[in-house]
C-alpha cells in the first residue's frame, strides 16, 4: 500500500516566510491528481493556535478554503488534522512542554471534530507518550507522526523517535516508540525514511522522509530503499512543487535545491512513478481498524 500525504502548513520553510499554499500550490496540484484516478491522498492541515494568530481564528484555513477541501473529498481524498504546537503569542515557535501540548489539543479537539477530521499529524514530528495517550483519549483512532530515524542537531525540536517500527504500530501509553502494554486503539503510522544525504549534511548517512517533491533521481532512490514495507508514506508540503529562490520575497529563479525539485512536473513523474510499483493508494483514516 501506499500513503501520499500533504501537509499544509501556511509557511514556507525554506525561505522562512509565509505562503498561502491552498491558493498558489493546491489548484495546481489538485488538477496533477486528476489524471492519476487511482490515487487517494491525505491532506493534513494546520489548526492550531498558530494559525489563530496569523489568521484570526485557529480553523482559518479550512474556513477560507472549504472550497478546495470539498472538491479533494468529493474525489476521494481526506482531510485531516495538523496541529503545529506553538508557544503562547507566537506563530511558529515550537511548543516542547508536554502538557501545554495536550492542553492545546484537548481545547481544539471540538473544532477538529466539526470540521470532520479523523486523521492526525503533529507539527515537527514532535510526540511522547503523554501526547499520543492525549489523542487516544480524545478519540483518535489514527496518527501519522512517527519519524523513525535519531534526531539530528539540526532539527528544530528534539524529536525522539529512534527505535520506532517502520510500519504502522499500536503505541504503547508508556514508550511512543514500542508496541506493547498497557495499549490503546491509537494506531501510529510512520513516514518513510530512507538514508538522503545532501551536500549541507554535517553527519554522514542521514535519514529523511520520503517525499515526491525530490528531484527525480533522489525519489527514485528513496523508493528503492524502503521498496521492501508493506506500506509506504510520503510526505509533501504544497510550495515544494513551486518555483522559489534561495531568499525570502525574491521572485522564481533557476536556484536548485539540493533535494527540492520546486516543480509540478517532478511532483507528476514521481507519482507516476509510484503508480509502477502497482500497489494500492490509500487514506490514512482506511488504516483504522
Amino acid at each position: 500500500m501506499i500513503a501520499v500525504t500533504f501537509d499544509v502548513d501556511d509557511v514556507n520553510w525554506v525561505t522562512g516566510s509565509g505562503t498561502d499554499e491552498l491558493s498558489l500550490a493546491a489548484p495546481t496540484i489538485m488538477s496533477l491528481l486528476d489524471t492519476f484516478p487511482d490515487i487517494r491522498t491525505t491532506w493534513f492541515v494546520r489548526l492550531d493556535a498558530g494559525i489563530a494568530a496569523r489568521r484570526g481564528r485557529p480553523d482559518a484555513l479550512l474556513h477560507e478554503h472549504a472550497d478546495v477541501f470539498a472538491r479533494l473529498r468529493t474525489a476521494g481524498h481526506e482531510v485531516a488534522w495538523h496541529h503545529h504546537a506553538v508557544r503562547a503569542g507566537t506563530t511558529d515557535e515550537p511548543e516542547t512542554d508536554s502538557s501545554a501540548i495536550c492542553t492545546a489539543l484537548r481545547a481544539l479537539a471540538p473544532l477538529v471534530r466539526a470540521w470532520g477530521l479523523e486523521s492526525v499529524r503533529l507539527g515537527w514530528s514532535y510526540a511522547d507518550a503523554s501526547i499520543l495517550a492525549c489523542l487516544d483519549d480524545l478519540g483518535f483512532t489514527v496518527d501519522s507522526t512517527a519519524l523513525p530515524r535519531p534526531s539530528y542537531p539540526w532539527d528544530v525540536v528534539p524529536r525522539d523517535w529512534d527505535g520506532a517500527p517502520h510500519r504502522p504500530y499500536h503505541p504503547s501509553r508508556t514508550d511512543h516508540r514500542r508496541e506493547g502494554e498497557p495499549l490503546g486503539s491509537l494506531l501510529e503510522v510512520p513516514l518513510s525514511v530512507a538514508v538522503l544525504p545532501a551536500p549541507h549534511d554535517t553527519l554522514p548517512d542521514v535519514q529523511r522522509y520520503v517525499n515526491p517533491a525530490y528531484h527525480v533521481e533522489l525519489f527514485g532512490r528513496a523508493i528503492r530503499a524502503v521498496a521492501a514495507s508493506p506500506l509506504i508514506v510520503t510526505v509533501t508540503h504544497p510550495y515544494e512543487c513551486l518555483p522559489t529562490s534561495p531568499n525570502a520575497g525574491a521572485s522564481p529563479s533557476p536556484y536548485r535545491h539540493p533535494l527540492l525539485s520546486h516543480s509540478p512536473d517532478v511532483l507528476r513523474d514521481n507519482l507516476a512513478h509510484l503508480c509502477t510499483l502497482g500497489r494500492p493508494f490509500v487514506t490514512l483514516n482506511s488504516l483504522r481498524a
